[in-house]
């Protein structure tokens, strides 16, 4: 792992998350599902990124962001005893704002990548936020999500500063 990507730490998680994710008391299997299945959604939004983009900071927050949710998995595959649940079971809110971002290019893509990113890491942040585990639960478990929550913060910094 490489501590000092996490310097410029640009995270999440790459959907947009709705009502229906950002529930109180999931179980940690639930949320670590949630966790693993936006990690791969933001793996498919960098490289849309970087086929579409017309601006180069757009492209570069996206790889920076792709970046830090490789670590973030990792780490979610660590922590996760018995595996970080099943992806495919987690359905996504704002599956249809993904599937117009496909359709877009240049400017017009650079403007609907950033206001998704912006929303789905604000309700990345409200998910986390209503689930962080208590001090004394598991100690690999409050870590990650701690780590992921201040990874979520600083990635909207960062999707702010581009907006």
């Amino acid at each position: 792992m490489k501590c000092h990507q996490f310097a410029g730490i640009a995270v999440l998680l790459g959907a947009s998350f709705g009502p229906a994710i950002a529930a109180p008391d999931m179980t940690p299997e639930e949320l670590l599902a949630t966790l693993n299945a936006l990690h791969q959604r933001q793996a498919e939004i960098a490289e849309l990124a970087e086929q579409r983009a017309d601006r180069a900071g757009v492209s570069d927050l996206a790889e920076a962001l792709q970046q830090d949710h490789i670590i973030l998995a990792d780490w979610l595959a660590q922590a996760a005893e018995g595996g970080p649940g099943d992806a495919s079971a987690v359905s996504l809110p704002g599956s249809d704002t993904y599937q117009q971002l496909k359709g877009l290019d240049g400017e017009k893509f650079d403007t609907a990548f950033l206001r998704y990113q912006t929303q789905l890491h604000e309700h990345a942040l409200e998910l986390l936020e209503q689930n962080l585990p208590e001090e004394s639960e598991l100690f690999s478990y409050t870590n990650l999500i701690k780590v992921t929550h201040e990874a979520m913060r600083k990635h909207l910094a960062l999707i702010q500063v581009e907006r």
